[in-house]
């Protein structure tokens, strides 16, 4: 008896043995990736891959750190929230669906370290009382991949605030290769920073990409087409602009300070770039513009090697063209094309910017012209500090001129203090001329 007993015993361990690696190595898959199927009506539903969850938020809960819930191609009607650094992966881009039905936030990033590939993920509240987001993250080193992004509805002025992806204090982040289209605003950053936005493609949205107290954001090669807004940065700082292609828009580019807005192209606008302060704007291509190419409003940007083309409506006289100065100072304005514009260069009420080594060519009213507050006693009262005249060296004008360029515009006597910002309204035009006492002999080639 104790012989049979034994031998049983060693038949179950050997049995035990041979089952166990099997099962750990099946657990060992499910906790990698968990399988969600909204086919799979009735069960049961144990997150595998014959037995998938109904539901992705079921999958989002089930999965660990480092897990990856995968979606088969289906609809799902849901709003996702993810507290746990997952990968999220749909079978194609265009399909799985994550609809919201136009209620809420319809997927909200919580953890850190979360991937979002291959979705359509659309229809989120467009209430203007109760705006919500596509995708709304409130965490740190995600990527976003991949998807397609869509409110559905940029026409409705009131749903302007719904957003495609929103960042809220969300920092260390990339959004690359998406598309979206038909939102208030497709991507919007509110105190986020370090974040990479790259190779997406944004159509007939009210703002493209854009925000507010966000620094050190890189924005490189999207494409943003049939938009009001094209890339808006307020109250941030160093953020790079560069190598975007914006079309068919309202203001382009616009951002308030101290960023780098470089290489990009941008044609069909009201206004191609506007900045405030401390920007250097290089190397840019701008040209079929209404209004202006280069609509500065601050003090001290860098302006160099961009090309300004065909900018200014012909015959309306609100139309500055190439680049428009007004209320500046400080800025440097050097080796640009600015060619068949209405204008090339205007300043208004600015003073002790400097114009060098520039092409100015075939502009069809007037190359430069000028209105430059006198520093007299009124003017200076308040700003408590006296500014030099404008500088111009060493630009080609369109021809080979002997001796110096004479450029033509209007001292302002004002009548007013400066700064209350009435200086400009209540004031006297004197005729007055600045010169180029260098003026090229040939246009300089730059790239």
């Amino acid at each position: 008896m104790l012989k049979k007993k034994l031998a049983i015993g060693v038949i179950v361990l050997f049995l035990g043995i041979s089952v166990i690696p099997s099962v750990v190595g099946d657990n060992s898959s499910f906790e990698n990736i968990i399988y969600v199927d909204g086919d799979n009506t009735e069960g049961p539903w144990y997150g595998t891959e014959y037995h998938p969850y109904q539901y992705i938020q079921d999958g989002v809960d089930a999965a660990g750190n480092g897990d990856t819930v995968f979606v088969y191609s289906r609809i799902y009607y849901e709003h996702i929230v993810i507290n746990t650094s997952i990968s999220l992966v749909g079978e194609y881009r265009e399909i799985p669906i994550i609809d919201g039905n136009n209620t809420g936030d319809v997927l909200v990033i919580n953890a850190n370290n979360t991937t979002i590939r291959d979705f359509t993920i659309q229809n989120c509240s467009k209430h203007y009382l109760n705006p919500g987001n596509v995708v709304k993250i409130l965490s740190n080193n995600n990527t976003i991949l991949n998807n397609n992004i869509n409110t559905n509805d940029a026409g409705d002025w009131k749903h302007y605030h719904s957003s495609g992806i929103q960042l809220i204090n969300s920092n260390y982040n990339i959004i690359s290769d998406n598309i979206f289209s038909s939102n208030g605003c497709s991507i919007d950053l509110e105190s986020s920073s370090y974040n990479k936005i790259k190779n997406n493609i944004v159509i007939k949205s009210r703002f493209g990409i854009g925000g507010t107290s966000s620094s050190n954001n890189i924005i490189s090669n999207n494409q943003c087409v049939d938009i009001t807004y094209g890339i808006n940065f307020y109250r941030g700082k160093y953020n790079e602009i560069s190598n975007n292609t914006i079309l068919n828009s309202t203001i382009a580019i616009e951002t308030y300070g101290n960023d780098n807005i470089i290489n990009n192209t941008i044609s069909s606008f009201w206004i191609g770039i506007r900045v405030l302060t401390g920007n250097n704007i290089i190397g840019n291509k701008i040209d079929s513009g209404m209004q202006m190419g280069i609509l500065v409003e601050g003090n001290k940007n860098n302006i160099t090697g961009n090309k300004i083309d065909s900018v200014g409506y012909i015959g309306a006289l609100e139309s500055p063209g190439g680049i428009f100065i007004v209320e500046s100072f400080e800025n440097i304005v050097k080796r640009n094309t600015i060619s068949n514009c209405k204008w090339g260069i205007t300043l208004f009420f600015s003073l002790e910017n400097k114009f060098i080594e520039n092409n100015i060519l075939s502009n069809n009213d007037i190359g430069c012209i000028f209105s430059a507050p006198i520093n007299n006693k009124i003017w200076l009262e308040h700003i408590g500090e006296k500014y030099e005249p404008n500088y111009w060296n060493a630009n080609y004008w369109g021809r080979y001129i002997v001796f110096r360029k004479t450029i033509f515009g209007f001292y302002q006597l004002s009548m007013m203090p400066y700064d209350l910002g009435y200086g400009h309204l209540f004031s006297i035009p004197i005729p007055g001329i600045a010169y180029d006492d260098n003026p090229a002999k040939e246009p300089y080639d730059i790239p």
